[in-house]
């Protein structure tokens, strides 16, 4: 009761055998896909929280009336979250190119499975 299909082979509910693999595998990429742009946003308000940090720094330097107001207190915890938050950024980019390979190797077993489904439809034809 099995047909060929453009799509792949079907079974005898309708549903093709390829389309099943398809799915999880466009499923997942969706879920990197979103992850990646999750990521993304982080690494935005990362790196404007950074700058900030690091105008409100240069200010209290460069400036003798508001390095004299600010307290010493306040200035170490500037630089501390300024350090902390050029690490944190370094470790997103870091997880934003893993993902970013992740995906590409993805695509490739992808493209690589498709071949071999397309190869096997036509020795069986």
């Amino acid at each position: 009761m099995s047909t060929i299909k453009s799509h792949g082979y079907e079974n005898s509910t309708g549903k093709g055998f390829s389309d099943v693999g398809t799915r999880f595998s466009e499923s997942t990429l969706k879920q990197q896909e979103r992850e990646i742009e999750r990521l993304t946003k982080t690494n935005f308000d990362l790196q404007l929280k950074l700058f900030h940090a690091e105008e409100r720094l240069s200010t209290a330097r460069t400036s003798p009336n508001a390095a004299k107001s600010q307290n010493s207190e306040s200035m170490v915890a500037q630089a501390r979250l300024l350090e902390n938050t050029k690490r944190e950024l370094d470790q997103k980019i870091e997880l934003l190119a893993k993902a970013r390979t992740a995906i590409y190797k993805l695509n490739d077993a992808l493209e690589a499975a498709e071949k071999q489904k397309d190869a096997l439809r036509k020795s069986l034809e």
